[in-house]
């Protein structure tokens, strides 16, 4: 995993430098889904000008709760994900 930082476009993250610590970027349904979920999850998600427009939001691994990251991971690979797949997962 890394980050627009470690792959040298410190650039990616605009004017405030990244947040410390281990960051995972995840997909999200869409665009008002990206909104939701950043309103919702204001301490750990997060998002810099290199995703505008892109529907995935960042995660500060160290403060999120892991019920809260459980949930993006699994929704993000819902939002990814084959639709029968998706539905057999969902169906369990």
């Amino acid at each position: 995993m890394g980050t627009a930082v470690q792959q040298g476009r410190p650039e990616a993250f605009g004017a405030e430098p990244p947040p410390e610590g281990p960051i995972l970027a995840v997909r999200v349904e869409d665009l008002s889904e990206k909104e939701a979920v950043l309103a919702a999850h204001r301490d750990a998600f997060f998002t810099i000008p290199h995703f505008d427009g892109f529907s995935a939001v960042l995660i500060q691994l160290a403060v999120a709760p892991k019920g809260e990251l459980r949930e993006a991971v699994t929704d993000a690979w819902l939002a990814c994900a084959p639709p029968a797949l998706a539905k057999q997962y969902l169906r369990r």
